[in-house]
């Protein structure tokens, strides 16, 4: 079976959707299928044509992308596949990504009559300009394209609900997994010993984009108020982003130098080392399609505190494998990071339950299993 899996981003770029794509593909590589990656890339030094771990990754240039630039690069894209395809002849063309990507795939089923998977991780459906006059066709070309696929995949219940309000029809949950072999338990004592953090100290840690719907000041100044009851508390933000320089000086501002540190960009194979050095991990998102990181946090026995938003409530259960605070309420966050950290007993029951809950619903065999099989039945199903 031959496949041509599209996406905006492809590693070395690193996010949910990212992450997905390469499990999707190697896993099916793996699995004797033929897997093509086509994806848009603004680094020029990237090879345009390479092979990695059996996946052929095929990259289309763009340099930076904004307003026209942005409608030519899909049309680019959808150029090359439909290219590759007189040549690859491809039994399933899977698309991960909403707005044009999802137009293009719609298109693509008009043309070539192959059965179309989309895939929506998240983000803002429907994103992608500023102009009101350009967001309103492009929802209403987005709206066209899911009526006009085969099979719309997303990740959490929140997704679900989003995307039939636009006009999908045949919807599927499947949520994105984790890496047991990577995202496990570690000893936190020799790991902080190693790294140089104090064994006494309270860590907190959260890894997000540094944009404002991820909620991250909320935490710099929820951890301003914990620090009045435990001066030996320390944060560590793993990201980087748009905001990272309106952080720094909130931190600055509010005296915690010492206290918060942003490391920036963390390779993903490296995050496992300071989940196990941490007490707790909070994800104080205002939107989260489902929150993959607090999954990874999970899966190395940290306990989480997380938003009462979007997809965190199909990951936490509030008072059973977590807490669950009001997004944006700096007083509740704090006094839920307090009640944590002083705990130990909760942490650990916290911590238990919520490896259970990786294993129960977050395995990437089980999600990758399925997957295949959604592959499978749209293949048979347009064939028949």
């Amino acid at each position: 079976m031959k496949i041509a899996l599209i996406i905006h981003r492809y590693p070395p770029f690193i996010g949910g959707a990212e992450v997905f794509a390469q499990e999707v593909a190697e896993y099916l590589t793996k699995r004797g299928w033929a897997v093509d990656i086509i994806t848009l890339c603004p680094n020029k030094s990237l090879n345009k044509l390479e092979v990695i771990n059996g996946v052929i990754v095929h990259r289309i240039v763009t340099g930076r992308i904004r307003y026209l630039s942005f409608i030519i690069a899909h049309f680019r894209l959808l150029l090359y596949t439909l290219k590759l395809d007189n040549v690859r002849n491809y039994d399933l063309i899977h698309v991960v990504g909403d707005g044009l990507l999802s137009v293009l795939a719609a298109i693509i089923r008009k043309l070539k009559k192959k059965p179309i998977i989309i895939t929506i991780q998240g983000g803002s459906l429907g994103a992608g300009f500023k102009n009101g006059f350009l967001s309103k066709i492009l929802k209403w070309l987005q709206r066209w394209s899911f009526k006009n696929t085969d099979l719309i995949h997303v990740i959490s219940r929140k997704l679900r609900q989003q995307v039939k309000e636009i006009g999908a029809h045949n919807i599927i949950i499947i949520p994105n997994g984790v890496d047991t072999s990577i995202f496990k338990p570690i000893n936190k004592i020799i790991l902080r010993k190693k790294h140089g953090f104090s064994q006494d100290e309270k860590v907190i840690i959260s890894i997000a984009r540094l944009i404002p719907r991820k909620g991250i000041d909320y935490l710099i100044k929820a951890t301003a108020l914990v620090s009045e009851y435990m001066p030996d508390v320390r944060l560590i933000i793993i990201g980087d982003g748009v905001q990272r320089a309106e952080l720094e000086k909130l931190i600055q501002q509010l005296k915690l130098d010492d206290k918060v540190q942003i490391l920036g960009f963390i390779p993903h194979n490296k995050i496992p080392i300071y989940l196990n050095m941490a007490d707790i991990f909070v994800i104080p998102s205002l939107y989260e399609p489902l929150g993959i990181v607090t999954i990874e946090a999970m899966a190395c026995g940290v306990p989480v505190i997380g938003s009462s938003v979007d997809g965190i409530l199909d990951v936490i259960e509030d008072g059973k494998n977590g807490i669950l605070v009001p997004p944006g309420d700096i007083k509740q966050l704090s006094d839920a990071i307090i009640r944590l950290l002083r705990e130990e007993n909760l942490r650990n029951e916290f911590a238990q339950e919520g490896l259970k809950t990786v294993r129960q619903k977050f395995l990437w065999e089980t999600v990758l299993m399925r997957i295949e099989e959604l592959y499978r039945n749209c293949i048979i199903k347009k064939t028949e």
